[in-house]
């Protein structure tokens, strides 16, 4: 049994997301990747952006953009729903995200403080106020001096501008 198989068998979710994943890129370049549980990764068309990486949790689909910023979609987030409409909902959702951002609708914003990634962000283009944050662990929880900060934005296929200072 292949991996993909072996997923989809474990977490009802998985298969119907995996389903309508390739159902909606049925040409998009995609791998399994990472230990157990393996996850979806597809490939980069710029390596500042990164790979879209999708995590299997039974009750969620984790999507990952590059190295700093991820998103979930829950099944709780419908939990007013029967069973299958739960794993309906999030899958749409999450395939939704994935071709926002692959459209290019989506901007990731990356803050720099003192050379460090300190925050990532997504928002829709035309749409700045339907932002997500992710916030890394701070290695220094020190306020830098606003000469330090640099934010850069970014879709699918690379570099936007080269930020703010």
């Amino acid at each position: 049994m292949n991996t993909e198989d072996k997923i989809k068998e474990n977490d009802p979710l998985a298969a119907v997301f995996l389903e309508k994943f390739k159902d909606h890129f049925p040409s998009l370049n995609y791998e399994w990747a990472g230990e157990e549980p393996p996850h979806l990764a597809i490939h980069a068309i710029h390596p500042d952006v990164g790979p879209i990486d999708v995590w299997f949790d039974r009750d969620e689909l984790t999507i990952g953009i590059g190295e700093y910023f991820h998103t979930h979609f829950s099944l709780y987030d419908y939990e007013d729903l029967p069973e299958e409409q739960q794993w309906q909902a999030s899958s749409d959702e999450a395939v939704r995200f994935i071709d926002d951002f692959i459209s290019e609708r989506i901007i990731l914003s990356i803050k720099y403080f003192g050379g460090e990634p300190r925050s990532a962000s997504i928002f829709y283009e035309d749409d700045p106020e339907h932002c997500s944050t992710i916030v890394p662990a701070q290695k220094d929880s020190s306020k830098p001096d606003s000469k330090e900060i640099k934010e850069i934005f970014y879709k699918w296929s690379g570099l936007v501008n080269q930020g703010k200072n």
